[in-house]
């Protein structure tokens, strides 16, 4: 959803919510205008997959460790320019974790 839309069909309907994907790997809302869209319009952000389709769990050591079927081949997080960076960045939550003495992993 864009900004736009998101103001053209708030006039219409009564929008309470717009579910929208927003993790430290996707922070696009912060910047593509959804966000401010949503504050200016009192819509909340119901967001989904805050650990990046579990990319930021660590437990996921390798971008080819899956079926050739498997989703995650293709999602960006996972695929292996990114997966190197990503792992960076999950060093450093899991840093937060130990601190915080609590766990990411089912």
């Amino acid at each position: 959803m864009t900004p736009d839309e998101l103001r053209r069909v708030h006039k219409v309907y009564l929008i309470t919510a717009v579910q929208v994907e927003y993790s430290p790997l996707t922070l696009n809302i912060e910047t593509d205008g959804v966000l401010a869209a949503s504050r200016e319009l009192s819509v909340s952000i119901v967001w989904y997959s805050p650990l990046g389709r579990e990319c930021l769990t660590g437990a996921i050591k390798s971008s080819d460790h899956r079926n050739e079927d498997d989703w995650h081949r293709v999602n960006p997080h996972f695929l292996p320019e990114n997966f190197a960076k990503n792992l960076v960045m999950v060093d450093k939550i899991q840093g937060i974790v130990a601190k915080k003495r609590i766990s990411l992993q089912n």
